[in-house]
Formats: structure tokens, sequence, C-alpha cells
């Protein structure tokens, strides 16, 4: 008990607490994911400030998040930065439930497809690009994969 009161006795006579401004930070965009409507900008921010902040938490924080929001933004921003920092088989874990579902975006489609491209598995990038509508606003990202696949092909055939 003595110990208790000479450390709050100490408190109470050095001023005002200081606060970790990243902390608190990192409090209000957790908040801002929660509530917002647009969530992939609050995640997009949450990420930002993880990765300038807390880089070695990033991917647990991330791991959290997916499991807690029922929306599935979080999900594919954790295997978006799983594969930036070249956890291919974290993506992949992640991803696939997602990939799964037959009505999963065109953008879900083409981050399973590159994940897969860097795993080395091919068939299975192709056959993700396959279920991506013609029409997708996604074009440029599809020749890249495409290009990713056919390099990785002649590569393996060589």
């Amino acid at each position: 008990m003595e110990i208790l009161r000479s450390n709050s006795d100490t408190a109470a006579t050095a001023g005002p607490a200081t606060h970790n401004k990243e902390v608190i930070r990192l409090v209000d965009l957790l908040h801002q994911v929660e509530t917002a409507e647009q969530k992939e900008v609050a995640l997009q921010n949450l990420v930002g400030h993880m990765t300038k902040h807390y880089p070695s938490e990033l991917l647990p924080v991330m791991d959290r998040l997916s499991k807690w929001d029922a929306t599935g933004a979080s999900t594919v921003l954790y295997a978006k930065v799983a594969l930036q920092k070249n956890q291919v088989k974290l993506a992949q874990r992640v991803i696939e439930p997602l990939l799964a579902a037959s009505g999963a975006p065109d953008s879900t489609l083409l981050l399973g497809s590159r994940i897969y491209v860097r795993a080395g598995d091919l068939n299975r990038a192709k056959q993700l690009l396959d279920r991506i509508p013609t029409d997708s606003q996604l074009e440029k990202g599809i020749r890249e994969v495409e290009a990713k696949i056919e390099a990785a092909s002649n590569q393996k055939s060589r």
C-alpha cells in the first residue's frame, strides 16, 4: 500500500500527465474505423499511422481488425499489407475465404491473383483473373498481373 501511495503522491505533484500523441491518434483512428461510412479510407489512415509509428505491430493489429470487421474491408487490407511485407503465405491464408465467395469484388479477385502469382501458383492466379468481368475498371492491374504470369511462365519453362 505504501508503494501505491508514494506513486500517486508523486504523480499528483509532478503536474499534468503527458500522453503519447501517437497512441492517442491511434485510438482516434480506431474509433474512425468503427464509425466511418467509408471504412476503406479510415483503414488506410490507420495503416499509415501504424506503419509510421508501430511497424512491428501492424500485422497483429490488422489480424484483430479483420476478425472484428464484418465488411471484409479490413481483411482485404490485411492481405495487402501482408503481401507488401513479403508474407505471401499469410496473405494467401487471409484472402482465401473472401476469394471463395461467389460474389467477391473485382478488386479482391485482382489482389488474390497478385498474391498467387507471388506465391508461384500461376493456375490459381489465372483462375481468379478469369472471374473478373471483361468490362471491369481494373484493366491496368489485370494487364500487370497477366504480364507477371507470362514472365513467370517463361521463367519456369527455361
